[in-house]
């Protein structure tokens, strides 16, 4: 059961990194300062909330099967 909560963790954290990677290039060709401010602050940070989020739970899990070794 472990393996596979690890693995849908991993997926997450892969799947929000391929999305902060798509919407940053969106922000570096953007050239309307507006569309940069409101990718940043409405669409990336969210993105690196989830992303963080994931990283420790990923983490937590981590610390949990090294405890029960």
């Amino acid at each position: 059961m472990e393996n596979l909560e690890i693995a849908r963790k991993l997926t997450d954290i892969a799947q929000n990194i391929q999305t902060l990677i798509t919407l940053t290039a969106l922000v570096s060709i953007s050239e309307r300062d507006e569309d940069k401010i409101y990718f940043m602050n409405e669409v990336l940070t969210p993105v690196l909330d989830r992303l963080s989020n994931a990283v420790g739970e990923l983490t937590n899990l981590s610390d949990e099967l090294v405890s029960l070794d």
